[in-house]
């Protein structure tokens, strides 16, 4: 939890913890969609900037470096350290017992 970035995936939630967001951390300008609605995700990793597309728009964007992150405000919140590893997994969730979550496609390719 409090080793990496969280892109949320699930729907719902203020712009802080919905679809897009960097959990938490950064603000999802995304619209929500309808259940069972396909949408494409791209997340950028380049050096301390996190961006995320969703369905061609950009909707957050992340400066890992910033001093002036948002507080934390709920337990399950990650931490605000001040570094966070640039190596290390991807780890794809669904959010609770029960819910189901597809993707069709996942892909890793190096930036130029």
């Amino acid at each position: 939890m409090h080793r990496g970035y969280e892109v949320q995936i699930a729907g719902g939630g203020d712009e802080f913890h919905r679809t897009g967001s960097i959990y938490s951390l950064a603000p999802s300008s995304a619209a929500p969609k309808k259940f069972g609605e396909w949408q494409t995700m791209l997340i950028t990793l380049d050096g301390n900037r996190i961006l995320v597309d969703l369905d061609g728009q950009r909707v957050a964007t992340l400066d890992t470096a910033s001093p002036t992150l948002p507080e934390r405000k709920q337990w399950h919140e990650p931490k605000r350290e001040p570094k966070r590893p640039e190596a290390g997994y991807i780890g794809l969730q669904n959010h609770d017992p029960g819910d189901v979550v597809w993707f069709k496609e996942v892909s890793v390719k190096p930036l130029k």
